[in-house]
């Protein structure tokens, strides 16, 4: 994931550097945003996610900054803040697991929170049928797969407007995501007994790929595995 982070914390620099931002991390896992963000920057940081794990490693990774970080009910899901009060609101590998009703919940969201100036940033799998073949995650987790357009087109009727949008990833990316990555995880859940974080195999595996990762992402093709989106109010 690091470098999907970089890449929207490269965007979050270029737009909000002059000034602090309130920023909404909704799917954070356990935090591993802020590591690339510039804390100086941050005027409030609020992480939202459903994993109970992930939440308790969060909150012990981040105990003597004044972030929050906050668990999701699935059947009640939280008001994210006041009306124009939110800078960002960043949704990193999130959609793809949302029902409608709950993708519907968070574009209302994000139309009421966000100041006039503020963005939603959001990255997830595409709807590609060469990634759909080889991701085996599909036979563990409920995810589903974003079609780019109809997606675009939803927004807009919650009264939010595209000003980016971006596929990354084209094969390295994808292959060690959707394959690779699942064998160093399951390795470190089931015997090194590892919650709410990526274990020690899978963070060296990462370590090792990420470069050219990096190097991948710098393909100037718009297709790939991971979608970036960057909405604003109407």
């Amino acid at each position: 994931m690091s470098a999907t982070h970089t890449y929207i914390n490269n965007w979050i620099e270029k737009h909000f550097s002059s000034r602090k931002i309130t920023i909404i991390d909704y799917g954070c896992g356990n935090g591993d945003l802020i590591n690339y963000l510039d804390e100086k920057i941050i005027k409030k940081y609020t992480g939202y996610d459903v994993s109970a794990d992930c939440i308790k490693v969060a909150k012990e990774k981040f105990s003597k900054n004044k972030f929050l970080f906050k668990k999701i009910t699935p059947d009640k899901p939280p008001q994210l803040g006041k009306e124009n009060s939110i800078d960002l609101l960043i949704l990193i590998g999130v959609v793809q697991y949302l029902s409608k009703g709950e993708t519907e919940f968070l574009f209302k969201q994000a139309n009421r929170i966000l100041e006039k100036s503020g963005r939603m940033v959001i990255s997830c799998s595409v709807n590609h049928r060469i990634y759909r073949f080889f991701n085996l995650y599909r036979f563990f987790t409920p995810n589903h797969y974003i079609d780019r357009e109809k997606f675009i087109q939803k927004a807009s009727q919650f009264g939010l407007k595209l000003e980016f949008s971006q596929e990354k990833g084209l094969f390295i990316a994808p292959l060690f995501s959707n394959v690779f990555s699942l064998f160093f995880d399951a390795f470190d859940r089931v015997i090194l007994k590892t919650r709410g974080k990526i274990g020690p195999t899978g963070t060296m595996a990462r370590k090792i790929i990420e470069p050219l990762i990096k190097l991948e992402m710098k393909l100037p093709i718009d297709y790939g595995y991971t979608l970036y989106l960057i909405f604003s109010k109407v």
